[in-house]
């Protein structure tokens, strides 16, 4: 068996998580591959570990209407600096390997207290696959062995750090927010069809609302929970390509 770092290039395995949602290894879509070119989600990968990328919060935060507007890194421009938050990670990831699938895009989650994370999925071949590279840099150092053993992902800390495969995000949002939801976490999901993570707002103390800009391809997926949360589409007159371009570089 080769490990290469915590990935095992020769893994192979299909184990069964949930209704359609199965953890799969990162090489399900290609082994690592000779050479200078990255065609497979594992080339990438390693690459990203191997450029020792820096998480840090580099929110941006602009007032427009009387709403404080989160901006991050565009994907073009985390891989140009090499660093950002989990919303800039997966921006990186976007840049990265658009193209080389039939979709690339984002997950989006909205916790009641304000905060979120977001992470990627690829569509190929009539199958999700979600994915999170912010768990392998140096902060996090996720350490599950691919071994598709069952007892290996509970004990996994992060849970985004393995690859999962479905014929629906519905599957994995639900499946997601139920572990978060024993914890006492309530979320709400969003599938955003982008290679860059959208600005974003919320307002509302008890019950908190996330706010999107009007022009972005956003759909809400299924939640476990979401007794406290809501969700509201409004125009934004900043352009949050300008804005991203003139601060970040």
């Amino acid at each position: 068996m080769v490990r290469i770092i915590n990935l095992v290039n020769d893994a192979n395995f299909k184990t069964k998580l949930s209704e359609e949602l199965y953890w799969v290894p990162f090489n399900t879509l290609g082994k690592v591959t000779t050479g200078n070119n990255r065609v497979t989600l594992l080339d990438s990968l390693l690459f990203f570990q191997s450029i020792n990328f820096k998480e840090f919060d580099d929110t941006l935060y602009i007032n427009d209407s009387g709403l404080n507007w989160e901006f991050h890194r565009t994907g073009d421009i985390a891989f140009l600096s090499n660093s950002g938050c989990c919303s800039s990670t997966a921006g990186w990831a976007c840049f990265e390997l658009k193209n080389k699938f039939d979709e690339v895009g984002m997950l989006s989650l909205f916790r009641p207290n304000g905060t979120g994370h977001v992470f990627n999925y690829i569509y190929h071949k009539k199958k999700y696959y979600v994915f999170d590279f912010l768990p392998f840099t140096k902060n996090y150092g996720a350490k599950l062995i691919e071994t598709g053993e069952k007892r290996s992902f509970i004990k996994n800390k992060y849970l985004t750090s393995i690859c999962y495969e479905t014929i629906d995000l519905n599957y994995f949002s639900r499946f997601f927010g139920r572990i978060q939801a024993s914890k006492g976490f309530d979320h709400l999901f969003f599938q955003i069809k982008s290679y860059s993570s959208p600005p974003c707002s919320y307002i509302g103390d008890e019950y908190k609302v996330l706010i999107y800009p009007e022009n972005h391809k956003i759909i809400k997926l299924s939640s476990y929970k979401e007794e406290n949360m809501g969700f509201l589409r409004v125009p934004l007159k900043i352009s949050d390509e300008i804005i991203s371009s003139d601060y970040f570089y």
